[in-house]
């Protein structure tokens, strides 16, 4: 979660990361939107955190369950809460392919 944080706020260790990549470090693999707004973390026990930036802050729900809806330019992670609503994510094909075949 860190690490999507970090990307998410443009920390220099993670800003040279393409954008809309996916990242690996210390066996987390998360996957930052193009737009650097949203962020999914998949953790080492399996499961799954997405990550969106709401005014100043990141906000973080742990899912359930992923659910992901492809799109064009990336997927949308419905999280199942209203208040928190669905996050979307740009990613490049090879992302947003990589991620939907890990569902």
């Amino acid at each position: 979660m860190v690490l999507a944080a970090c990307a998410l706020a443009r920390c220099p260790e993670v800003d040279s990361e393409p954008a809309g990549a996916s990242v690996v470090r210390a066996g987390v693999l998360a996957f930052v939107s193009a737009d650097r707004r949203s962020a999914l973390v998949h953790a080492r026990d399996g499961s799954w955190m997405v990550l969106k930036v709401h005014g100043a802050q990141v906000a973080t729900r742990r899912l359930k369950t992923l659910e992901l809806r492809p799109r064009d330019d990336g997927v949308t992670v419905a999280t199942g809460e209203r208040m928190f609503a669905d996050v979307s994510l740009r990613l490049p094909p090879e992302a947003r392919d990589k991620l939907l075949t890990m569902v």
